[in-house]
């Protein structure tokens, strides 16, 4: 586990690792890209997690938004994932419109 500096030649060499992930939305990307440019994205300690063997198994969109933005962005970088965990990412329950307003305390 670690904290670097991710440019887009680095995501580039990252995404050539990217095997059986889903399909890019390239919707995402951009969405993501245009946070970059603007200087709104936030290094959050989402990390990017790569299998025992290097593969990438979470953060094909972050990385692909890197590239298209041109711009380097600070990610926490866990490796060592047994491949098999894959089919457990991203099935929690995403954060909904209310959610994110009862948080900041309205009803």
């Amino acid at each position: 586990t670690e904290v670097r500096v991710i440019t887009p030649i680095i995501a580039k060499e990252m995404l050539k690792r990217n095997i059986g992930n889903r399909k890019l939305i390239a919707g995402h990307v951009k969405g993501l890209s245009l946070e970059m440019t603007k200087k709104n994205w936030v290094f959050d300690g989402q990390p990017l997690r790569l299998t025992e063997n290097g593969g990438l198994l979470d953060g094909q969109h972050r990385l692909n938004a890197i590239i298209h933005s041109g711009l380097s962005q600070e990610f926490l970088i866990l490796t060592g994932i047994k491949q098999d965990a894959f089919k457990v990412m991203d099935t929690g329950k995403g954060r909904s419109s209310g959610d994110i307003l009862a948080i900041k305390g309205y009803s």
